[in-house]
Formats: C-alpha cells, structure tokens, sequence
C-alpha cells in the first residue's frame, strides 16, 4: 500500500464522519516526516 492509497483511505474516512472542506497538501520534498498533510 502507497501513501497515495492510505490518503484516498484517510479522506474517505474523514468524509464518511461528515468532514467539511478536507485539504491535503502534497509534502514530498518538503519533510522526510510525511508524504501527505491533511
């Protein structure tokens, strides 16, 4: 599983417990912590 397949997971989660407005902001690059903020 990549990390674009986990964020799709995250952000269908965050939707299906009625999230409004989710934003993520690709993080390659920027941080060797993390791929993708949400």
């Amino acid at each position: 599983m990549n990390s674009q397949e986990l964020l799709a997971i995250a952000v269908d989660a965050i939707d299906n417990k009625k999230g409004e407005d989710t934003i993520s902001l690709e993080m390659k690059g920027i941080s060797d912590m993390t791929d993708y903020l949400l």
